[in-house]
């Protein structure tokens, strides 16, 4: 007769890094909880009033637009918590919530009283800003639903380019300097000293981290000067920086760059860095050519100087567990970065890695030498190729990941590690939660810029 199992484990502690996540987010949370404790406290209007509706949705979108803005920021000590990739996500999130609750404060607060005055004005003028800048950025800098709504001959008509919009988007500053001036000149605020000082600390404050990041900061960046620039593949390629002073990063990080006197342009875009952070003095980027910008990476000439700002993410394994890494096309980046250290390292693997990497030809597998020496060397380490366009090719399936996971389970509880397009990122998450792998035990990164 089978005899029932004992669970003799003790009952899980949140790591360091799990309690740093509950500490931060619990104060964003407590923000708009002082904000509305501060305004409702001894408010004589009922909570149905459409008084106390217009001020409740205008506290929330308030809070939630500082927010937005200081997690645009790329604060260090709060992106090595979270990763920026999640911040980034979390600045959407918060700044759509924030526009619906404006709509809300906006309905209400008419409703109330709708005679002219300057409160009345800076707030309409704050949310007409807010709504053009929030349909440009949905129409011309992510991907949204709302894009399927308009018709492809009006869009190509109107369209802008990307840093076009990415310069107008810091317009939502000036969005939210006009919140400020339209809650400070409310007379719910207005009646009570700690709720202008509450105001003027939590705008203004919000306002200084953006100043410090937009000028300060730039200031600060280490610099760098382009030593190569080699084509990988057809679609790759490699541009190698010698370092002004050294950086510090880890492997699986990115950085933003921005190039001076660049027939490529001044923008600023995410690159992840390939190079093993052991090479202190230069660092290698390997980029794909997708768009005007990076088309032009190309023909950059040796001797350009660029600022670099990072290093940025948390997608850096140990190799204390079985690992699965999947790479789709330029995905393999971090990857290699992990790699090279580990073989810079002379690291003994004792857990069994794999990587699994989609590309569309042989030639767009511009590391297949390096990686097979890596299997040498790393022992435990082993590479799956799949070409989605060569004659007979195939693409990765759901079962190849599990199966994969399955052979690494042979040994102990494995980690996913992915960096891919959406299509094959959704298809390896289901494949990993389908095969059993904990939540936690889940990693990839999307780069936003």
């Amino acid at each position: 007769m089978r005899r029932p199992t004992q669970n003799n484990s003790l009952p899980s502690v949140p790591s360091p890094m799990e309690s740093k996540k509950l500490i931060v987010a619990g104060s964003a949370l407590a923000l708009p909880a002082l904000l509305l404790q501060s305004y409702f406290h001894g408010n004589g209007y009922s909570l149905l009033h459409s008084y106390s509706l217009g001020m409740f949705f205008g506290i929330i979108s308030y809070s939630l637009l500082s927010l937005s803005v200081i997690t645009s920021c790329r604060i260090k000590w709060i992106e090595k918590i979270f990763g920026q990739d999640k911040l980034i996500r979390f600045h959407g999130i918060t700044a759509g919530i924030a526009f619906v609750a404006a709509l809300f404060h906006l309905v209400f607060k008419l409703k109330f009283n709708a005679e002219p005055s300057v409160q009345i004005a800076t707030g309409m003028a704050a949310f007409s800003l807010f709504a053009l800048l929030s349909i440009m950025t949905h129409l011309f800098m992510i991907r949204s639903p709302l894009r399927k709504l308009i018709p492809t001959k009006i869009l190509e008509t109107i369209a802008i380019r990307y840093n076009t919009a990415k310069t107008l988007h810091n317009g939502m500053i000036l969005m939210f300097t006009l919140v400020i001036i339209h809650v400070l000149f409310a007379w719910s605020t207005a009646e009570q000293s700690l709720r202008m000082v509450a105001i003027h600390l939590t705008g203004w404050g919000t306002i200084l981290c953006y100043l410090n990041f937009r000028i300060i900061r730039p200031m600060n960046m280490p610099r760098a000067t382009v030593t190569a620039v080699t084509a990988c593949s057809p679609s790759m390629i490699s541009v190698t920086l010698r370092l002004e002073q050294p950086l510090q990063w880890s492997a699986g990080q990115f950085a933003y760059l921005t190039f001076s006197k660049s027939s490529a342009g001044r923008e600023e875009h995410p690159f992840t860095i390939a190079s093993a952070p052991h090479q202190s003095n230069e660092i290698e980027f390997v980029i794909k050519k997708s768009g005007l910008f990076t088309e032009r990476l190309a023909n950059l000439a040796v001797g350009t100087g660029a600022r670099i700002d990072g290093p940025y993410g948390t997608f850096t394994p140990s190799a204390d567990a079985p690992l699965l890494f999947v790479a789709g096309g330029v995905g393999i980046t971090p990857f290699l970065s992990i790699l090279r250290q580990w073989v810079s390292e002379q690291k003994v693997l004792t857990n069994p890695v794999m990587l699994i990497w989609s590309a569309t030809t042989e030639s767009e597998i511009p590391f297949a030498e390096e990686l097979r020496a890596m299997e040498r060397i790393l022992g435990k380490f082993s590479v799956k190729t799949f070409l989605t366009r060569e004659q007979n090719g195939a693409r990765i399936t759901g079962s190849d990941i599990i199966a994969a996971i399955e052979r690494l389970r042979e040994t102990a509880s494995p980690e996913l590690w992915f960096c891919a397009p959406s299509h094959l990122q959704d298809l390896v998450l289901s494949a990993g939660k389908t095969a059993g792998v904990k939540r936690r035990a889940i990693h990839f990164e999307k780069f936003t810029s």
